[in-house]
Order: C-alpha cells, then structure tokens, then sequence
C-alpha cells in the first residue's frame, strides 16, 4: 500500500479536527447542567457553520441558527438564578449567534 500523499494526510487531519459534544449527564445541580448544555449548543452552533461553509446550505444553517437560539432563551427562563459564569458563558453564545447570522 502506497503512503499518503501530503494532501492525502492534510484531509484526514481535518476530518479529524472537530470532536463535538452532542450530549451531557445531568449532574443534579442547575448550574453546573446549564452551563454544560450552553457549551453543547455553541458546539453545535459551530459545528452548524462548519457545515454552512463546506455546502453553503444556507437555510439548513439558519433554521439551525433560530433552534439553538430559541433554545438558548428556554434555558435562560428556566434556571433560577444566574451565576456569572452561567452569564458569560450565555452572552458568549449570544454573540456568536449574532455573529453567525450577520453571515447570512
């Protein structure tokens, strides 16, 4: 069998380069679990945009875009009381929402 090429090697390096969560244990405790499933939707909001720019299929990244949105602002509702890590890591995927549709 022949080795890879370079370009070869670089192509499975990329396939490889994204390892994205789609899932958490819930541990019990709010914070901890809301923040865990903010680190999820921006994993998938960028695992949305790497889809978009490899296809270009803009609706499909867009109906992502309002899901993990819509999402976004059930969890907000539910938890009782935000820590500011809960904030920051919230606002953080505000903006790169905000970002992404700036995109479109």
């Amino acid at each position: 069998m022949a080795p890879l090429t370079i370009a070869q090697q670089g192509r499975r390096f990329k396939m490889s380069a994204f390892v994205f969560r789609t899932t958490f244990k819930p541990t019990g405790d709010q914070q901890k679990d809301a923040i865990a499933h903010i680190e999820v939707m921006q994993e998938r909001a960028v695992k949305a945009f790497v889809s978009w720019m490899s296809c270009q299929e803009c609706s499909d990244f867009l109906s992502n875009l309002q899901e993990i949105t819509t999402e976004l602002n059930s969890l907000i509702d539910a938890v009782e009381s935000h820590t500011p890590v809960f904030r920051k890591k919230a606002d953080e995927l505000e903006a790169l929402l905000a970002h992404y549709k700036t995109l479109l």
